[in-house]
C-alpha cells in the first residue's frame, strides 16, 4: 500500500489481455498488408502501434507474473561450509536469504489468505518456461516467502545480538539447520577474536557436533573443540563444575539451586544448603577442595568422618602435644562415659575429640569453621535425613558411574588420560564445548546436569562482572542452549538478566511457549523470563499460545480493507419492469496483526520470521549446510 493508494498484487494479470489483443492487432495487420492493396504507409503506421502496444503490455505482463511466480516457492538450497564463510562479513551474523517485512507485506499476506493462492499463478506454460515447479508439487505454503519476489543476504549485527535471540519452532521446522549456521559463524568469529563458544544440547544432536568439530578445523584450531557427553564417557572431557568461585557459600548456593524450589524460600531448602556449606568449608579448612563426591560422601553419609579429620587438623594446627592428651580420653569414651550429642553410632575417637575440643580448648582458638561442622555433626540424625532427603537424588544422579568421574575429576589419576576442563579454563581458554545431556536415555540426569553447568556460568559471570575487563574489547562468550525449557532454572535466568555485562550473548530454542509455562508453573513467570530475550526467531509452531505470543511479539499495523456492495430492486407500480441498482466500494484502515497467526503455522521448513535489533522484522529461509 502506498499512502492512500491500494494496492491488489494479486489481481488478475489484465495486461496479458491487452498483449494479446496488441498482438492479434499486429497479426491483422500484417496480414492485411500481405492479401490487400493497402497503402504501404497505413499498414506501416498500424504495425508500429500495434508493436509497441504489444511491447508496453507484454513487459508489464512479465513484471507482474515474475512478481506472482515466486508465490511457488523457491528450490530448497544446500550451502557448503566454504561458501557459508564466503557469505560472513566483519562484525555481521548470516541469516540465510530473505527479505525485510514491511507493512506492504503484511497487506499482501491478509489478501492472499483471502484466496487460493494457486489461483492466481502465472500460467502454466509460464512456469514451465521459467522452468519453475507446479504449486500443487511444492511442500508446504511457499507463498510465504513469494510475498516478496526478491531475496537477498540477510547480515544482521552482532552486536545487536547481544541482548539475547529466543528461537522458537516446532518438531522438523528447521531448528537444527538455523543452529547449524549460527553456531558455525560464532565459532569462526570466536577463534578470530578470542570468544568462546558453549552449546548445551539435551538430545546430543552429533550432527551438530560435527559441524562445531569442522568449524574449529577451519578455523586451524581444532585442539580448541571439546566434547562431554554422559553416553560416550571415553571420548568426553572431564569437568568439574564446582571449581570457580570466589566466594566459598557459592559452592552450596550452585548445588541448592538444583533442588525444586530453588528460589531459596523453603526451608528444605535452605538447611540442605547450610549442611552442604558448612561440608564445603570442613573441606577447604583441611586444604581438600569441594567436588560433588566429597560432598555427597559427607552429606548423605554424614560428617562424623570429616569432622574427625577437621578436629585432627585443628590440634596439629592449635593445641602442641594434643596426641598423648587425647589417648586417655579416647578410652573413656569407648566405656560411654562422656555426655554427647553425636550419633550413637560415632566412634570413640571422634566423641573423645568433640570432648577434648568443646571442654579443654581455650575459646579464643576455636574457629568459627569447626563450630559450624561441629553443629552439622550434632544435628538429631533423623531430623537430619529428613531435611537433605530432597538434595540426595540430585547428588546421586551426578556422582553415580562414569558421570561421577567426568564431574569430580582426579587431578592425581595419572591412568585417566582424559583432560579436565572448568568454566574458566573454557572462556578464558577460547575453548568451544559441546556438552550433550543424553536426555533421551535419562531426562532427569541430562536436567541435573544442565543445571550444575549452568550454575557454574553463571558463577563465571558474575566473576567476570565484578573483576574482569567490562570495556568494549571484552570477549564474548556465546551460550547455545537448545530444548532450552527443559533445562531453565535460576543460573539461566540470572544469565539472561545480567549475563551481557560480562559478555555472555545466548540463545534460548525451544518449541512451545507452554514448555517454559509448565516448567516455571505459571505464565507471567514465563513471559518474564523470555521477555529477557530482545531478539525473537520464529520457525513454524503449530500451537495456538505459541503463535499467539509470537504474533504479540510482533506487534500490530495499519492494513488497507475494502467492502464491496451490491444492490438492486424493482418497482411493483411498473410490474416490476423498471430495475435500479447501485455497486458502492469502500476502503478503510484497520489495525491487525503484522503477521497473522495462522501464517506461522505454515511456514515451510527453514523458514523463519525473526524480529531482531529493536524492530526490523525479517522473512527469511536457511540452507541445510554441508561439510564439503
Amino acid at each position: 500500500m502506498k499512502q492512500n493508494n491500494y494496492d491488489m498484487p494479486w489481481r488478475p494479470t489484465y495486461e496479458a489481455l491487452a498483449a494479446s489483443g496488441w498482438g492479434a492487432a499486429l497479426l491483422g495487420t500484417i496480414g492485411a498488408a500481405s492479401l490487400a492493396s493497402i497503402p504501404s504507409s497505413y499498414a506501416l503506421y498500424m504495425g508500429t502501434a500495434s508493436a509497441v502496444g504489444l511491447i508496453l503490455r507484454g513487459s508489464q505482463a512479465k513484471r507482474h507474473w515474475d512478481f506472482k511466480v515466486a508465490l511457488s516457492g523457491r528450490k530448497f538450497y544446500v550451502l557448503p561450509m566454504d561458501n557459508l564463510i564466503g557469505s560472513m562479513k566483519e562484525g555481521k551474523l548470516w541469516l540465510g536469504k530473505g527479505w525485510e517485512w514491511k507493512p506492504m507485506h503484511t497487506q499482501r499476506c491478509y489478501e492472499a489468505l483471502k484466496r487460493d493462492v494457486s489461483d492466481f499463478l502465472p500460467p502454466n506454460w509460464y512456469l514451465k518456461l521459467k522452468k519453475i515447479p507446479l504449486y500443487k508439487d511444492v511442500v508446504g505454503q511457499p507463498w510465504i516467502h513469494g510475498l516478496n519476489n526478491r531475496e537477498d543476504d540477510i547480515q544482521v549485527d552482532l552486536d545487536a545480538l547481544e541482548g539475547h535471540t529466543l528461537v522458537m519452532g516446532t518438531t522438523g521446522a528447521g531448528k537444527t539447520r538455523l543452529l547449524e549456521t549460527v553456531t558455525t559463524q560464532y565459532i569462526l568469529n570466536a577463534m578470530e577474536n578470542g570468544g568462546a563458544v558453549i552449546i548445551i544440547d539435551p538430545k546430543g544432536d552429533k550432527e551438530l557436533a560435527e559441524i562445531a568439530r569442522t568449524a574449529c578445523a577451519i578455523a586451524g584450531q581444532p585442539d580448541k573443540f571439546v566434547s562431554f557427553h554422559p553416553a560416550f564417557p571415553a571420548s568426553s572431557i572431564r569437568f568439574d563444575p564446582l571449581k570457580n568461585w570466589t566466594r566459598k557459600t557459592q559452592i552450596a548456593s550452585r548445588i541448592a539451586m538444583l533442588m525444586t524450589g530453588g528460589g531459596g524460600n523453603d526451608s528444605f531448602v535452605q538447611f540442605a544448603w547450610r549442611a552442604i556449606n558448612m561440608v564445603a568449608e570442613g573441606l577447604l579448612y583441611i586444604g581438600i577442595r569441594p567436588n560433588l563426591k566429597l560432598i555427597k560422601r559427607y552429606v548423605a553419609g554424614g560428617p562424623d568422618e570429616l569432622m574427625q579429620q577437621v578436629l585432627e587438623h585443628f590440634f596439629d594446627q592449635n593445641v602442641p602435644n594434643w596426641g598423648s592428651s587425647i589417648q586417655s580420653l579416647i578410652a573413656e569414651a569407648s566405656k560411654g562415659k562422656f555426655p554427647t550429642k553425636l550419633n550413637p553410632a560415632s566412634s570413640p575417637e571422634l566423641i573423645a575429640y568433640v570432648h577434648f575440643y568443646k571442654n579443654m580448648v581455650d575459646a579464643s582458638l576455636k574457629n568459627e569453621s569447626v563450630n559450624s561442622l561441629l553443629e552439622l555433626t550434632e544435628h538429631p540424625r533423623e531430623h537430619y535425613g529428613k531435611v537433605i532427603a530432597n538434595i540426595l537424588p540430585i547428588l546421586q544422579m551426578l556422582t553415580t558411574d562414569d558421570l561421577g568421574d567426568m564431574l569430580s575429576p582426579d587431578a592425581n589419576n595419572f591412568e585417566d588420560p582424559r583432560p579436565i576442563f572448568d568454566s574458566s579454563k573454557i572462556i578464558e581458554g577460547g575453548y568451544v564445548l559441546y556438552m550433550g545431556l543424553d536426555s533421551l536415555s535419562d531426562a532427569t540426569v541430562g536436567s541435573a546436569l544442565a543445571g550444575i553447568a549452568l550454575a557454574d556460568l553463571a558463577a563465571k559471570a558474575g566473576e567476570i562482572y565484578n573483576y574482569g575487563d567490562t570495556g568494549k574489547s571484552k570477549r564474548r562468550i556465546t551460550l547455545i542452549v537448545d530444548e532450552s525449557a527443559e533445562v531453565v532454572n535460576q543460573p539461566l535466568i540470572q544469565l539472561l538478566n545480567k549475563g551481557r555485562g560480562s559478555g555472555f550473548v545466548i540463545w534460548l530454542l525451544t518449541q512451545t511457549f507452554p514448555d517454559f509455562i509448565a516448567k516455571m508453573g505459571s505464565e507471567p513467570m514465563a513471559r518474564q523470563i523470555l521477555g529477557n530475550c530482545n531478539n525473537l526467531i520464529a520457525l513454524r509452531v503449530v500451537d495456538s499460545p505459541t503463535q499467539q505470543y509470537i504474533a504479540e511479539r510482533f506487534g500490530q499495523t495499519h492494513i488497507a480493507q475494502t467492502n464491496l456492495a451490491y444492490s438492486g430492486a424493482s418497482r411493483t407500480e411498473d410490474s416490476g419492469v423498471a430495475h435500479t441498482g447501485s455497486v458502492s466500494q469502500t476502503i478503510a484502515e484497520t489495525m491487525v496483526d503484522v503477521v497473522p497467526q495462522s501464517v506461522l503455522g505454515r511456514l515451510p521448513a527453514m523458514n523463519y520470521i525473526a524480529l531482531v535489533a529493536g524492530g526490523r522484522m525479517i522473512k527469511g529461509r536457511l540452507p541445510k549446510i554441508t561439510l564439503n
